[in-house]
Protein backbone atom coordinates (compact mmCIF):
# COMPACT_ATOMS: atom_id res chain seq x y z
CA UNK A 1 0.00 0.00 0.00
CA UNK A 2 1.47 3.31 -1.06
CA UNK A 3 1.32 6.28 1.32
CA UNK A 4 -0.66 9.38 0.51
CA UNK A 5 1.13 12.14 -1.39
CA UNK A 6 2.75 14.66 0.91
CA UNK A 7 2.58 12.35 3.92
CA UNK A 8 5.34 12.70 6.50
CA UNK A 9 7.65 9.71 6.70
CA UNK A 10 10.45 8.76 9.03
CA UNK A 11 12.97 10.15 6.55
CA UNK A 12 11.03 13.34 5.74
CA UNK A 13 8.30 14.09 3.17
CA UNK A 14 7.01 11.29 0.94
CA UNK A 15 5.91 12.29 -2.57
CA UNK A 16 3.79 10.29 -4.96
CA UNK A 17 0.12 9.37 -4.82
CA UNK A 18 -1.85 6.19 -4.62
CA UNK A 19 -0.82 3.57 -7.05
CA UNK A 20 2.42 5.23 -8.05
CA UNK A 21 5.13 2.78 -8.95
CA UNK A 22 7.83 4.55 -7.01
CA UNK A 23 7.95 6.82 -4.01
CA UNK A 24 10.51 9.60 -3.82
CA UNK A 25 11.84 10.25 -0.34
CA UNK A 26 13.20 13.60 0.74
CA UNK A 27 15.78 12.83 3.41
CA UNK A 28 15.89 15.36 6.24
CA UNK A 29 19.22 16.38 7.76
CA UNK A 30 20.61 18.52 10.53
CA UNK A 31 22.23 21.72 9.41
CA UNK A 32 25.74 22.34 10.65
CA UNK A 33 26.24 25.02 13.25
CA UNK A 34 29.01 26.69 15.16
CA UNK A 35 30.22 26.09 18.69
CA UNK A 36 31.80 28.85 20.70
CA UNK A 37 34.49 27.71 23.11
CA UNK A 38 35.76 29.65 26.07
CA UNK A 39 39.48 28.98 26.15
CA UNK A 40 39.81 30.30 29.69
CA UNK A 41 38.37 28.89 32.89
CA UNK A 42 38.62 29.51 36.61
CA UNK A 43 41.09 26.63 36.85
CA UNK A 44 43.37 27.94 34.10
CA UNK A 45 43.26 31.40 35.70
CA UNK A 46 44.47 29.95 39.00
CA UNK A 47 47.21 28.01 37.20
CA UNK A 48 48.42 31.11 35.33
CA UNK A 49 48.63 32.98 38.63
CA UNK A 50 50.20 30.18 40.67
CA UNK A 51 52.58 28.30 38.41
CA UNK A 52 55.38 30.94 38.56
CA UNK A 53 55.71 29.93 42.25
CA UNK A 54 55.95 26.19 41.56
CA UNK A 55 59.22 24.35 40.93
CA UNK A 56 60.21 20.81 40.04
CA UNK A 57 62.88 19.16 42.17
CA UNK A 58 65.19 16.35 41.08
CA UNK A 59 67.49 14.70 43.61
CA UNK A 60 70.28 12.16 43.65
CA UNK A 61 71.01 10.00 46.68
CA UNK A 62 73.84 7.55 47.27
CA UNK A 63 72.75 4.28 48.85
CA UNK A 64 74.91 1.29 49.87
CA UNK A 65 74.01 -1.86 47.98
CA UNK A 66 74.93 -5.49 48.65
CA UNK A 67 75.44 -7.53 45.48
CA UNK A 68 76.35 -11.16 46.20
CA UNK A 69 78.33 -10.14 49.26
CA UNK A 70 80.04 -7.21 47.57
CA UNK A 71 79.32 -3.76 48.98
CA UNK A 72 79.19 -0.75 46.70
CA UNK A 73 77.42 2.61 46.48
CA UNK A 74 74.58 3.14 44.04
CA UNK A 75 73.12 6.46 42.94
CA UNK A 76 69.33 6.63 43.16
CA UNK A 77 67.40 9.45 41.51
CA UNK A 78 64.20 10.92 42.91
CA UNK A 79 61.83 13.72 42.00
CA UNK A 80 59.18 15.92 43.54
CA UNK A 81 57.87 19.45 43.55
CA UNK A 82 58.00 22.53 45.72
CA UNK A 83 56.94 26.14 45.90
CA UNK A 84 58.78 29.37 46.52
CA UNK A 85 58.07 30.73 50.01
CA UNK A 86 60.59 33.53 50.38
CA UNK A 87 63.73 35.27 49.21
CA UNK A 88 66.37 37.75 50.30
CA UNK A 89 69.45 39.22 48.67
CA UNK A 90 71.29 35.90 48.91
CA UNK A 91 68.81 33.02 48.87
CA UNK A 92 65.58 31.82 47.35
CA UNK A 93 63.70 29.59 49.82
CA UNK A 94 61.59 26.68 48.58
CA UNK A 95 59.28 24.40 50.58
CA UNK A 96 59.05 20.75 49.59
CA UNK A 97 58.53 17.28 51.10
CA UNK A 98 61.23 15.86 53.33
CA UNK A 99 61.17 12.50 51.53
CA UNK A 100 62.10 14.26 48.28
CA UNK A 101 65.43 15.55 49.63
CA UNK A 102 66.26 13.34 52.63
CA UNK A 103 69.64 11.64 52.27
CA UNK A 104 70.40 13.26 48.93
CA UNK A 105 73.83 14.25 47.69
CA UNK A 106 72.58 16.57 44.95
CA UNK A 107 69.38 18.64 44.61
CA UNK A 108 68.41 20.39 41.37
CA UNK A 109 65.53 22.88 41.14
CA UNK A 110 63.81 23.50 37.80
CA UNK A 111 61.86 26.76 37.52
CA UNK A 112 58.82 27.57 35.41
CA UNK A 113 60.99 29.02 32.62
CA UNK A 114 62.95 25.75 32.36
CA UNK A 115 66.15 27.05 33.97
CA UNK A 116 67.92 24.92 36.60
CA UNK A 117 69.85 25.66 39.78
CA UNK A 118 71.53 23.66 42.53
CA UNK A 119 69.95 23.78 45.99
CA UNK A 120 70.96 22.91 49.54
CA UNK A 121 68.84 21.81 52.49
CA UNK A 122 68.10 24.54 55.04
CA UNK A 123 65.89 22.59 57.42
CA UNK A 124 63.70 19.49 57.68
CA UNK A 125 60.86 18.05 59.73
CA UNK A 126 60.60 14.31 59.10
CA UNK A 127 57.42 13.93 61.18
CA UNK A 128 55.54 16.50 59.09
CA UNK A 129 57.40 15.39 55.93
CA UNK A 130 58.42 18.99 55.26
CA UNK A 131 61.71 20.51 54.18
CA UNK A 132 63.05 23.87 53.04
CA UNK A 133 65.80 24.10 50.44
CA UNK A 134 67.70 27.19 49.34
CA UNK A 135 69.02 28.35 45.98
CA UNK A 136 71.82 30.91 45.60
CA UNK A 137 69.83 33.81 44.14
CA UNK A 138 72.95 35.55 42.86
CA UNK A 139 73.44 32.70 40.35
CA UNK A 140 69.98 33.05 38.79
CA UNK A 141 69.53 34.93 35.53
CA UNK A 142 67.41 38.08 35.41
CA UNK A 143 64.96 36.32 33.05
CA UNK A 144 64.39 33.62 35.67
CA UNK A 145 63.93 36.13 38.49
CA UNK A 146 61.38 37.98 36.36
CA UNK A 147 59.50 34.73 35.60
CA UNK A 148 59.15 33.45 39.17
CA UNK A 149 57.33 34.77 42.22
CA UNK A 150 56.78 34.02 45.90
CA UNK A 151 53.66 31.96 46.57
CA UNK A 152 50.71 33.59 48.29
CA UNK A 153 49.72 31.28 51.13
CA UNK A 154 46.24 30.92 52.59
CA UNK A 155 44.93 29.28 55.75
CA UNK A 156 44.03 25.59 55.75
CA UNK A 157 41.58 26.32 58.58
CA UNK A 158 39.38 28.13 56.08
CA UNK A 159 39.19 25.19 53.66
CA UNK A 160 35.76 23.53 53.46
CA UNK A 161 34.97 19.92 52.61
CA UNK A 162 33.68 19.71 49.03
CA UNK A 163 35.70 22.65 47.73
CA UNK A 164 37.73 22.11 44.58
CA UNK A 165 41.48 21.71 44.95
CA UNK A 166 44.02 22.22 42.18
CA UNK A 167 47.26 20.25 42.46
CA UNK A 168 50.33 21.43 40.52
CA UNK A 169 53.36 19.19 40.80
CA UNK A 170 56.08 17.15 39.14
CA UNK A 171 54.26 13.89 38.44
CA UNK A 172 56.62 10.95 37.85
CA UNK A 173 59.49 13.37 37.31
CA UNK A 174 58.18 14.50 33.91
CA UNK A 175 57.95 18.17 34.87
CA UNK A 176 55.09 20.38 35.94
CA UNK A 177 51.64 18.84 35.69
CA UNK A 178 48.16 19.83 36.84
CA UNK A 179 45.17 17.91 38.16
CA UNK A 180 42.01 18.80 40.06
CA UNK A 181 40.02 17.16 42.82
CA UNK A 182 37.91 17.98 45.86
CA UNK A 183 38.58 18.29 49.56
CA UNK A 184 37.16 15.02 50.84
CA UNK A 185 37.77 15.38 54.60
CA UNK A 186 39.45 17.46 57.29
CA UNK A 187 40.97 16.88 60.74
CA UNK A 188 41.91 13.26 60.14
CA UNK A 189 44.79 11.58 61.94
CA UNK A 190 47.60 10.51 59.64
CA UNK A 191 50.28 8.02 60.66
CA UNK A 192 53.69 8.50 59.09
CA UNK A 193 56.37 5.89 58.49
CA UNK A 194 58.18 6.34 61.81
CA UNK A 195 54.98 5.60 63.79
CA UNK A 196 54.44 9.24 64.75
CA UNK A 197 50.98 10.60 64.05
CA UNK A 198 49.61 14.06 63.38
CA UNK A 199 46.27 15.65 62.55
CA UNK A 200 45.79 17.14 59.09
Amino acid sequence: MNPEAGQKGIFGNISGGKGSAENEYEIGYTKSGTVQMDLKSAVSDVIDTTIPSIVSINSTATQPTDWFGQQYDQEVEGSGSGFIVGKNDEELLIATNNHVVAGTSKITVIFTDGSEADAVIKGTDATADLAVVAVDITKLKKETLDAIQIAKLGSSDEVKVGEMAIAIGNALGYGQSVTVGYISAKDREVEVADAYSSDS
